[in-house]
C-alpha cells in the first residue's frame, strides 16, 4: 500500500527535524552547541600559561568551554620550573605578549594584583566563592571582596612519615606538638658523640637542607595565634610572646643541647634523607609525594595531618597552591574569565583535573568526596582548616624567616632578637611596596 501525500509530507517534515536535529547538536548549526546566546559566532584565541600540568588535565575544562564558544581555541603552554614561569611571563607582561590567562601563588597576590583584571561580580560572586571553596580562598584570593584568582587545588603542609620505622619502634603518629617532640626523640638515633645517624624528623634546620623550614616555622605561628601584621597591613607585628615561642619551639630540633635534637644542616636535603630511610617524618605538600616515590618507590610512607598544638578549639593547617587569573592586558575578560570558571567551579571538569594530577581538590563538593581518599584525603581534610596570611613578597619573605632559623641555630641571636630582627626587614619590605 503507498502512503497518501498527507503521509509523504509528515515522513518528510519528520526526516527534516531529525536532519536539523542532528546538525545543532553536532555543532553545524547554531543552538545546543553554541549555546544559542550568540557565544557561537565569537571566534579568536585565549592563551593560557600554566605550571606543572599537562594540557590533557585541563582536557575537560576545554571541552565545556568549547561547547558554549566552539570557535574559539585554548592555546595551552606548560611551564615545569616556577622561576622560569615567573621571569617569562614578567617579560611577557612587560612586552604586551603576555598570556590571558596564568597562575599566581595564594601568597603571591599583593605582588601580582596589578597584573590581574578582577572578576566581574556580575558573572560570579563573593557568596558563591563562600559557598564553593574553602575559607583561605577567600582569605588569600578576594580581599576586600574582589576575586582575583581562583584554584583547581589547594594543598596544604602535612607529616609524610615512614610506616615501617614508626612501627618497628611502636611510635604512634603523633597529633598533636607534644606527641611529636616524644616520637621525634625516639625515633632519632645519635652516636656517643652525638652525630645523627637517623633522623626522628626533619625539622628545626633552615631553607639548606628543608625547602618547607619557613612553613613549618609559619604554620607554628598560626597555630599559637602569633598576630603576623597590622591591621593596616602597613607593618609586620610578629615578633611578639606567640612569635617567639613558635620560632624557640622549632629551633629547638637542631639544638645538640636539647633531648629533642634530630636534625642539623649537616644532613642530606629532607627529601633524600627521608627515601634513603634515614629520616623518619618529613613535612610537606601533596605535590612532594611522586618527588619522594621517583627517589624510592618501595618507601612505605603514610601521610597524616599536620600536629596541633594540645589544647587549643580551632586547629590550623598552612596553605601552599595556585590559583587562575585573566591578565588585564586580555582583549575580552568577560569571556577569558568564562573559561577560568568553567575550569575551576564546574565540577566536572575540577574532578577531571584531580583525577588527572593527584592533586587535592579545592571545591568544597569534591573535598568531602574525597575526604577519606587513602593518597589526599589528609590534605583535602585540611584545606577546610587552611589559614594564611597577607604577603608583599613570598620569596623575600622566606628569606628573611630563614635569616632568623639560621641565627637562632647558629647562636648568634636569641630567638625574641632574631625574630625582631626579621619583623623589622619585612615591615621595610612593606613600606617599599604597600602604597
Amino acid at each position: 500500500m503507498q502512503p497518501t501525500q498527507n503521509q509523504k509530507i509528515i515522513i518528510l517534515i519528520v526526516l527534516g527535524a531529525a536532519l536539523l536535529f542532528a546538525l545543532v547538536f553536532l555543532g553545524v548549526l547554531p543552538g545546543l552547541k553554541g549555546g544559542g546566546d550568540g557565544t557561537e559566532k565569537i571566534g579568536g584565541e585565549i592563551s593560557f600559561w600554566g605550571l606543572f600540568d599537562r594540557q590533557d588535565a585541563y582536557g575537560a575544562a576545554i571541552d565545556l568551554f568549547r561547547r558554549k564558544y566552539p570557535n574559539v581555541a585554548i592555546n595551552y603552554r606548560q611551564f615545569n620550573d616556577p622561576d622560569d614561569y615567573k621571569q617569562t611571563l614578567l617579560d611577557a607582561l612587560a612586552a604586551g605578549t603576555g598570556p590571558d590567562v596564568f597562575m599566581v601563588h595564594n601568597n603571591d597576590l599583593y605582588k601580582d594584583s596589578n597584573k590581574i583584571s578582577p572578576l566581574p561580580s556580575a558573572l560570579y560572586s563573593s557568596l558563591q566563592l563562600r559557598s564553593d571553596f574553602p575559607q583561605v580562598v577567600e582569605q588569600d584570593f578576594a580581599p576586600q571582596g574582589v576575586i582575583y584568582a581562583l584554584p583547581l587545588s589547594v594543598d596544604t603542609l602535612a607529616l609524610i612519615y615512614n610506616r615501617d620505622t614508626l612501627d618497628a619502634e611502636a611510635v604512634l603518629v603523633p597529633d598533636t606538638w607534644d606527641k611529636f617532640i616524644e616520637a621525634a626523640a625516639r625515633l632519632t638515633k645519635l652516636s656517643a658523640a652525638k652525630v645523627i645517624e637517623e633522623s626522628g624528623a626533619a625539622i628545626g634546620g633552615s631553607t639548606k637542607t628543608i625547602d618547607t623550614a619557613t612553613d613549618i616555622l609559619g604554620l607554628l605561628m598560626l597555630q599559637s595565634g602569633t598576630v603576623m601584621t597590622s591591621s593596616d597591613f602597613r607593618a609586620a607585628s610578629f615578633a611578639s610572646k606567640e612569635g617567639a615561642f613558635s620560632l624557640t619551639f622549632y629551633t629547638q630540633f637542631a639544638d645538640p643541647k636539647k633531648t629533642s635534637y634530630a636534625w642539623n644542616d649537616t644532613m642530606p636535603p629532607y627529601l633524600d634523607a627521608f627515601a634513603r630511610e634515614k629520616t623518619a617524618m618529613v613535612f610537606d605538600y601533596a605535590a612532594a609525594i611522586p618527588q619522594i616515590k621517583f627517589r624510592n618507590n618501595f618507601l612505605n610512607l603514610g601521610v597524616a595531618p599536620a600536629p596541633q598544638l594540645a589544647g587549643v578549639a580551632k586547629p590550623v593547617s598552612y596553605p601552599s597552591y595556585w590559583g587562575y587569573t585573566v591578565s588585564r592586558q586580555t582583549k575580552r575578560p568577560d569571556i577569558v574569565w568564562d573559561f577560568v570558571l568553567m575550569m575551576t567551579t564546574s565540577r566536572e571538569s575540577a574532578n577531571a583535573y584531580v583525577v588527572a594530577t593527584k592533586r587535592p581538590p579545592a571545591l568544597r563538593s569534591l573535598i568531602d568526596f574525597y575526604l577519606n581518599d587513602a593518597d589526599i584525603g589528609v590534605f583535602a581534610r585540611q584545606a577546610l582548616i587552611a589559614r594564611s596570611w597577607p604577603q608583599v613578597d613570598r620569596l623575600e619573605i622566606k628569606n628573611i624567616l630563614n635569616t632568623a632559623i639560621e641565627a637562632v641555630n647558629a647562636g648568634v641571636s636569641a630567638p625574641e632578637r632574631a625574630l625582631s630582627d626579621a619583623q623589622a626587614a619585612v615591615t621595610a619590605l612593606m613600606a617599599k611596596r604597600v602604597q
